[in-house]
């Protein structure tokens, strides 16, 4: 059995059960499939010798699992990759796209506008400091400033290949810093 989390609530599950989600992008299985998404990243974080908590090996799954839900609100980005080598800078924009295309959820996004606007100004201040070094981990949902340690983490990995730095300067940001404010959920 492994620690699958559902929403508010902890709870010891398996990676084909339904309804749960886990990880930095709370990987479900959905639609009755029970090797859908969540079970996907377990096969391969166990094939590629990560442990299903290390931040990097799910990040790493992001790119290897490569979904994207065409939505036509979003014609500008095509796929996974045409998002991530964005240069687009509306915030708003990119949180919607990435709730979309990447969650396949729809819906009021307010507070994922909000809480990515808290994270870009964090890592406005943060994206160099060497004290953040490790992933905060747990089967339960993280405090804010467990969220934006990991931010940090997370934005390295996708600027520099990790642990690097990538500085921050004005008001520009690659899309992919806006992945997905699961942080917040």
């Amino acid at each position: 059995e492994h620690h699958v989390e559902h929403h508010s609530e902890t709870r010891t599950g398996s990676y084909t059960d339904l309804g749960r989600g886990y990880g930095l992008g709370q990987w479900t299985n959905t639609g009755g499939d029970t090797h859908g998404r969540l079970y996907q990243l377990y096969e391969w974080m166990t094939a590629n010798g990560y442990a299903m908590n290390d931040g990097y090996g799910q990040l790493q799954y992001i790119l290897e699992e490569d979904v994207w839900y065409q939505n036509s609100s979003y014609p500008e980005f095509t796929n996974l990759t045409s998002f991530l080598q964005s240069t687009s800078t509306d915030l708003e924009r990119l949180v919607g796209a990435w709730c979309r295309c990447w969650e396949g959820i729809s819906g009021n996004l307010e507070l994922r506008y909000q809480n990515a606007q808290i994270v870009f100004n964090y890592l406005r201040q943060h994206a160099n400091d060497t004290s953040i070094t490790t992933w905060v981990v747990g089967n339960r949902y993280l405090t804010q400033s467990e969220i934006l340690n990991n931010a940090v983490l997370l934005y390295r990995f996708l600027s520099a290949g990790g642990g690097g730095g990538g500085t921050i300067a004005g008001q520009q940001m690659p899309v992919w810093m806006m992945l997905r404010p699961w942080w917040f959920r």
